[in-house]
């Protein structure tokens, strides 16, 4: 099921941090057995979706998933994705995960860029990007710090009783503007060498 085609503006392909190559498209049928996976090996059970609420989520004319996928065409794996959904002035990233044995390595990175790039590149009228980040240790809060996304509000017990959550956003039109003169700088210096 591929609600929105490919934006001509938004490249899908990706060089991460650690230099693998990523291709970012959007959700196919296909796919869903790997997102099921995915989640399962980063979320707790209470947390993780079932098969039918991921099924109808996506169904929902509103929503984009976007998947990761590492490798060339024959042996290439999923192994990230990225639900978002339009909610008026904001575009409201419900779930983002990446295989633990590929974290680290920017594919998350990678599928924030690609969310910012399809609205700056004027897909979309959205011009804020905003999510729900538990208050824990997991690293989930300082990736999206990392990203440019800072903390508006807070949720009282926003994900669990005795768990709080941050309500976190981002302009991505001040985000891509950064990545690109960053990625510029860093082509020019890898040049030289």
């Amino acid at each position: 099921m591929k609600r929105y085609s490919k934006s001509p503006d938004c490249p899908n392909m990706a060089k991460t941090t650690s230099g693998m190559q990523v291709s970012i498209r959007t959700f196919q049928a296909t796919d869903l057995a790997s997102i099921l996976n995915i989640q399962r090996e980063s979320f707790t059970k209470e947390f993780c979706w079932s098969k039918r609420e991921v099924q109808r989520f996506i169904r929902d004319p509103r929503t984009t998933c976007v998947v990761a996928r590492s490798g060339d065409l024959l042996t290439s794996s999923i192994v990230g994705y990225c639900m978002y959904r339009h909610a008026g002035r904001a575009v409201q990233v419900w779930d983002i995960a990446v295989s633990p044995c590929h974290r680290r390595k920017g594919i998350g990175k990678a599928l924030i860029t690609y969310v910012w790039r399809v609205m700056v590149g004027g897909r979309l009228r959205q011009r804020r990007v905003v999510c729900v980040v538990a208050a824990d240790p997991s690293g989930t809060m300082r990736f999206f710090r990392h990203m440019g996304f800072r903390a508006v509000g807070v949720i009282d017990d926003g994900c669990r009783p005795g768990v709080d959550a941050f309500t976190m956003s981002a302009e991505p039109e001040r985000q891509v503007e950064y990545i690109n003169r960053i990625s510029r700088y860093y082509n020019a210096i890898t040049q030289e060498y």
